[in-house]
């Protein structure tokens, strides 16, 4: 009896190691993984980010879409739960606008999943209108490693 006692608890210590030991290496791919490169500093959904180099992942494309974001200040979180099906081209780009003074991502483009994902950047108003008009450029998104 003592045996087979003995012998219910090695299958049950071996089950639940196995139990949280698997999960722990099996993890989802992420949908895309990227990088780019800020020349100077922008706002993005709010956060202040400084120049430099930034890789990203995006585990999922469900709304809201989150990325994980790593670069000169660590990581960080950006969701959006806004996306246009527009096409932009071939090529995963991100928009920055220049509004009084300012630059903000308003928008990233992955040409591979045909997703175009919306920030919030601050409103036109009369006095932001009256200092020049808004610019945009392009800032190329590299694929991940």
């Amino acid at each position: 009896m003592k045996k087979q006692i003995t012998h219910i608890v090695a299958i049950t210590v071996l089950g639940l190691v196995t139990f949280f030991a698997i999960p722990n290496r099996v993890q989802a791919q992420p949908v895309f993984k990227g990088q780019f490169t800020l020349t100077s500093d922008v706002v993005w959904n709010g956060t202040e980010l400084p120049a430099g180099n930034y890789d990203f992942t995006l585990n999922s494309t469900a709304m809201p879409a989150k990325i994980l974001l790593h670069g000169p200040k660590g990581y960080m979180w950006v969701l959006t739960s806004a996306v246009s099906g527009k096409q932009q081209g071939e090529s995963s780009n991100m928009t920055v606008e220049r509004r009084n003074g300012e630059r903000y991502i308003s928008s990233l483009y992955l040409a591979d999943l045909g997703i175009d994902l919306r920030y919030r950047a601050p409103k036109l108003n009369e006095k932001v209108i009256a200092q020049g008009p808004v610019t945009v450029e392009h800032i190329a998104i590299a694929y991940g490693k």
